[in-house]
């Protein structure tokens, strides 16, 4: 295992024992899912490319912040109940009040 993947899974791990999450896994744990389900394969990339820990976990972070996004969006039109076909392309201008 390369030097980010034993970090992040050394500092996972210990708060991990700490947490009382039982066998539900680490990423409600930490509430990151995308952090957790990639942080292995960006630390392969990070080593093969020479990224610094920072750099590294910025890479991490950024992916985290743009999946949260992604998801805050997903569930805002869904609660929104808003027609999937209505768009402004297909609004009707002539239909305002003038």
């Amino acid at each position: 295992m390369d030097w980010p993947s034993r970090l992040l899974s050394n500092i996972i791990l210990e708060r991990h024992a700490h947490a009382k999450t039982g066998p539900t896994g680490i990423s409600q744990w930490c509430r990151a899912p995308a952090f957790v389900a990639n942080y292995e394969e960006m630390a392969r990339t990070a080593e093969r490319e020479g990224l610094t820990y920072e750099r590294y976990l910025h890479a991490l972070a950024d992916l985290e912040a743009h999946e949260r996004y992604n998801r805050k969006v997903a569930s805002l039109l869904k609660h929104s109940r808003l027609p999937r076909e209505k768009t402004l392309e297909t609004f009707n201008l002539e239909r305002l009040s003038k």
